[in-house]
């Protein structure tokens, strides 16, 4: 398992599914435990980015928790970007 991310420096750009939907009467977390428990400790979920809708970033590089998670990146937009 990769190493924990500050959900505060994501890109806000980063998409997958679990955005868009959410079960009726379940925990949040209850997916991922499940997926765990079946899987093992792995990362499962597809991501996209929000300016190019495919995989990669504006920079052709992969978007994910981590990738997008790189202050570094010039296609880089944070959450200090709303004020």
């Amino acid at each position: 398992m990769g190493k924990a991310h500050n959900p505060l420096t994501t890109c806000l750009n980063l998409r997958s599914k679990q955005m868009y939907y959410e079960g009726i009467g379940t925990r949040p977390d209850e997916h991922d435990l499940e997926v765990e428990r079946l899987f093992g400790a792995c990362d499962t979920t597809v991501f996209w980015c929000r300016c190019t809708q495919t995989g990669r970033g504006p920079d052709s590089q992969i978007v994910g928790r981590e990738e997008c998670s790189q202050l570094g990146r010039k296609c880089f937009v944070g959450i200090e970007s709303l004020k």
